[in-house]
């Protein structure tokens, strides 16, 4: 039958996700609340100015209490804040990575009175430019170097109401976390004051670029301690470096999320619109726990190689702890290309049906190799494909390591984890 991973039915041609009931919900109760919420805050402004403590800090108070309603009203959409919260109390610079349009309202619901930091088409959108016009936003566009540097005292004028910045810019758009400019680094310098990273993950998946559909996640809000330069550290260095922690411990909190089911809905959701023989063979492969073996790895730099995909439950993991990475495949059954297209290769993945078919240079650095441990031609195909700047391969046992690798057993009964050894092992 058609769908029927066991048949010889053509497969058909690759589109892109239905839009399914719960999609529809997320977005009808997430987009409402959000533009009730951006609607009516203006008319809190005369009650702010009349209420003792200030008045921006009623506003964020009030953005506060909104934003936590837009997470509660969306059905499959959730958002938890840990770490370092009393830091958040009297912060007057909060960075954060910018990974989908969830960090906003994220941004929002943190506890403490700070505005936020944005871009020229915020104030113009409707309704996001009326609140934030009642809300008192900053406009980067209109703010001048001064403004970081000599005027930093005036920029944020009230002591007791601190900023959060989006250094990279604008939201990523391929997954990756970008270079983080130094202008909050600058206005922090000036004031004297320590910069507060704050982590975002997952809100990546609930709104893709492109699109304006909410999708089923779990936004994980980690504040990190507060940072100081170190002695003689230049401004992009200390923008660097809080940049290389965000950076890891997003990946951590990714993993974490992974690891305790949070994303399973989000996972299942990618299957959605599969005929049920080809969905149940999804849910088996998933059931068997093999993709927990990846989530034991370091995080990893450079492009990924899978000899196979199975029904692509271990490329899709590493496609949602590595949105920017290019991960490549060799793969001849047509039924699991078809998984593999639908739910996880973008542009940049090349998909070939026999290893001699790889381009050369494609800067691999982790090579998984799903195919049996009998299957004819595995230690020959794995030993081709592995360079010098290979550093892990994922394998099923029993495996014999390849040259210069000793092999360890992975975190699931079946898998075995080969590193390549160092000078000093060896």
């Amino acid at each position: 039958m058609p769908g029927d991973p066991a048949s010889d039915a053509n497969v058909p041609e690759v589109k892109s996700w239905p839009v399914d009931a719960v999609t529809v919900l997320n977005s009808l109760c997430g987009y409402s609340a959000f533009a009730f919420f951006c609607l009516t805050l203006p008319l809190f402004l005369p009650f702010a100015f009349i209420l003792p403590g200030g008045r921006r800090r009623w506003i964020a108070a009030a953005m506060r209490f909104a934003m936590r309603r837009v997470f509660n009203v969306t059905p499959t959409v959730s958002w938890r804040c840990d770490g370092d919260l009393n830091a958040l109390a009297d912060a007057r610079v909060v960075v954060s990575n910018h990974e989908g349009m969830l960090d906003i309202i994220a941004a929002c619901g943190l506890p403490g009175s700070r505005t936020l930091l944005a871009k020229t088409w915020v104030f113009r959108a409707f309704p996001l430019g009326v609140a934030a016009r009642a809300a008192g936003l900053y406009n980067s566009d209109a703010l001048t170097p001064e403004d970081y540097q000599e005027g930093a005292p005036m920029t944020l004028a009230d002591p007791h109401v601190g900023i959060f910045v989006f250094p990279e810019g604008s939201r990523s758009r391929d997954g990756a976390v970008h270079r983080f400019r130094p202008g909050a680094f600058v206005l922090a310098k000036h004031l004297d004051v320590p910069v507060v990273p704050v982590v975002m993950a997952g809100s990546r998946l609930g709104i893709r670029p492109g699109s304006m559909w909410i999708h089923p996640t779990r936004i994980h809000t980690r504040v990190l301690a507060p940072m100081r330069p170190a002695a003689e550290e230049s401004h992009r260095q200390f923008a660097e470096r809080v940049r290389t922690l965000v950076v890891n411990e997003r990946h951590r909190l990714l993993v974490e999320l992974l690891r305790q089911g949070h994303l399973d809905r989000h996972r299942r959701h990618r299957s959605y619109g599969f005929t049920a023989p080809l969905r149940q063979a999804v849910c088996d492969e998933e059931n068997s726990n093999a993709w927990r073996v990846l989530l034991e790895l370091p995080r990893s730099e450079g492009a990924w190689l899978f000899l196979g995909c199975g029904w692509s439950t271990l490329p899709l993991i590493v496609r949602m702890l590595y949105a920017e990475a290019a991960i490549h495949l060799v793969e001849n059954d047509e039924w699991r290309l078809f998984v593999a297209r639908y739910q996880w290769v973008e542009s940049a993945d090349q998909v070939v049906a026999d290893v001699a078919e790889l381009p050369a240079s494609l800067g691999i650095v982790t090579v998984v190799c799903e195919w049996a441990a009998d299957a004819p031609g595995r230690a020959a195909a794995l030993q081709a494909v592995i360079t010098d700047a290979v550093t892990t391969v994922v394998v099923r046992t029993p495996a014999t390591p390849p040259t210069g690798f000793s092999t360890s057993p992975g975190a699931v009964q079946g898998w075995a984890v080969c590193r390549r050894q160092s000078a000093t092992d060896t």
